[in-house]
């Protein structure tokens, strides 16, 4: 259900957000609970999804999330109900998160962005699942607007901030390999020196 056209009317609208970067968004921000505009099990970005036909619109997400922090790649569309819905939830404690295209001129963004989310722009991306209406054919180019990350979070402030998602992400997996490999030099100098004390 979620996502964007690459061209208008070209591209299937059963477009995936990318797993780099949620595994990026969850590094940031912490595990997905539920995904608010899921397709079915294959696009899911949690382990609980609300799918089209249960109209995430009509759920209160507040009561589902439990203080668990809720994922929205919502159809590009029509923007505007399900950002008002995050505003509305975001006043009753929920916390949430929408990727959408960063369309900070429009109506929907002032009215139910910038005064209660934290606003991170994180720049264009391939979006996974993305298939030509006419051909057929996988889609791998770039979606051609920039995107903007919208945080519902407990302390919102207003304003663009950059988020160089690909590059926390790199640097987060270089230091887990650093500490990997002095972990490993550890076991391995503290090996030795067992061995040689015998």
């Amino acid at each position: 259900m979620g996502g964007p056209t690459i061209k208008r009317g070209e591209s299937s609208g059963d477009i995936w957000t990318p797993w780099e970067f949620m595994r990026a968004v969850e590094h940031k921000f912490g595990p997905i609970a539920i995904d608010l505009a899921a397709s079915g099990p294959q696009s899911a970005k949690a382990a609980r999804w609300i799918t089209p036909e249960e109209d995430s619109l009509k759920q209160d997400w507040t009561t589902l999330l439990n203080g668990g922090l809720g994922w929205d790649n919502c159809p590009y569309s029509n923007i505007a109900p399900w950002a008002r819905h995050h505003a509305t939830h975001w006043k009753r404690g929920a916390r949430t998160l929408l990727l959408a295209p960063a369309s900070v001129g429009a109506n929907w963004y002032w009215d139910y962005v910038e005064p209660f989310a934290t606003t991170y722009s994180v720049g264009r991306m391939v979006f996974d699942n993305c298939f030509s209406r006419k051909t057929g054919e996988l889609v791998t180019t770039v979606y051609p607007k920039d995107l903007i990350l919208c945080h519902y979070g407990e302390y919102p402030s207003g304003g663009l901030k950059r988020w160089l998602w690909r590059s926390e992400l790199e640097e987060s997996a270089s230091s887990t390999t650093a500490s990997s490999e002095d972990v490993m030099a550890g076991a391995i100098d503290a090996q030795s020196a067992s061995a040689g004390g015998d």
